[in-house]
């Protein structure tokens, strides 16, 4: 393990870290970590090799930072009963072990007569909500991706539902996700992998996209990314804005310590998943509800602007009138055709 002091943000490297949207808690820390130490330090790492995946350890020695330097390790998938079924798909309930945690999840099949063909499998990342249980704002949409023909597998995080564990781990465990699609442990793939992300799950898919660059497909619904600069100056200048909280937060801790303008520019860019952008190697598919209370549009603004500007392929679509969470059921997803042809563009399902 290494503690916050050993990690040095001035490297390129991206972030993949605990929990959604970077807490308060987190910001707090690192501006200590900056303005008491005068060194530029946070919780940001990751590579191909070792997932780094952050989290908070609160023990008698006190709160700090600390990182696995390991990959997901000793997966296992199981699939289990039928949850439900319809004419053309069916979805079961599953097993899923990473690092010897056992999860919960859901496994959506097509059941036509071509069910024996290889498909892409995509990993669905769900929200969050208290109480959470397996499924909860998915299980329509796995159901209606392998009605599409894919296979699609949405776990529940550690520490989520009755799953093993504590919450902390939820890039971790999506990552193991995509490493158990890209190993075979779930039958009927082909190697290939997309992912999606709703809100919470939305900032912890695209994490786990900058740690596992080869999968071929990246679709965000409002996602919670640890807030932008746009946002930032807006609160500056005494705006209400939706999501203000968060980056309010981050100016009063600042100002308590004598931190200017650019140096908590600088901690925002770096706790970020929006500017970490250049890692990402899939095309993005972004929606956002223009009207969304929670996760304010600016966020999924700024990462369009920010991928863009790295030559990346991005799609997008701001919803009018639409609030936080509209498309977590299938139904009411409005942009559901245009998901569907995204991920037919970019994970294109053999003929049976």
């Amino acid at each position: 393990m290494t503690t916050l002091d050993e990690i040095d943000l001035e490297k390129p490297v991206p972030a993949s870290w605990w929990y959604w949207g970077i807490p308060i808690a987190i910001l707090v820390t690192v501006l200590l970590m900056k303005f008491g130490a005068r060194h530029m330090t946070a919780p940001v790492a990751g590579s191909a090799e070792a997932t780094s995946v952050m989290y908070m350890d609160i023990e008698a020695t006190g709160r700090r930072f600390v990182r696995f330097d390991h990959p997901p390790q000793n997966l296992e998938f199981r699939e289990g009963a039928v949850r439900s079924s319809s004419e053309r798909a069916e979805v079961k309930n599953v097993d899923f072990v990473v690092d010897g945690a056992r999860m919960g999840g859901l496994l959506g099949r097509p059941k036509n007569s071509g069910n024996q063909v290889p498909r892409p499998i995509i990993v669905v990342c769900h929200p969050s909500d208290s109480p959470y249980v397996t499924g909860l704002h998915t299980a329509t949409t796995v159901q209606a991706l392998a009605e599409a023909g894919y296979l699609a597998f949405s776990p529940d995080y550690r520490g989520w539902g009755a799953s093993q564990g504590s919450p902390g781990f939820e890039v971790h465990d999506v990552i193991g996700a995509i490493r158990a699609a890209k190993e075979g442990l779930i039958a009927g793939g082909d190697g290939r992998v997309g992912l999606l992300g709703f809100s919470m799950g939305g900032g912890i898919a695209l994490r786990a996209a900058y740690v596992e660059t080869n999968v071929q497909a990246v679709a965000l619904y409002y996602p919670q990314l640890g807030g932008s600069l746009e946002e930032l100056a807006l609160v500056r200048q005494g705006k209400r804005i939706p999501g203000a909280g968060q980056m309010m937060g981050l100016l009063q801790f600042g100002a308590s310590r004598s931190a200017n303008d650019a140096e908590v520019d600088l901690a925002l860019r770096q706790t970020s998943a929006i500017y970490h952008v250049a890692r990402l190697q899939a095309p993005l598919f972004l929606v956002h509800g223009a009207e969304d209370e929670v996760v304010n549009v600016l966020q999924s603004q700024a990462l369009e602007n920010e991928a863009r500007t790295r030559g990346k392929k991005v799609e997008s679509h701001y919803v009018p009138g639409k609030r936080h969470a509209f498309a977590n059921e299938w139904d009411g997803n409005d942009a559901r055709e245009d998901l569907l042809r995204f991920f037919s563009q970019t994970l294109p399902v053999a003929a049976p």
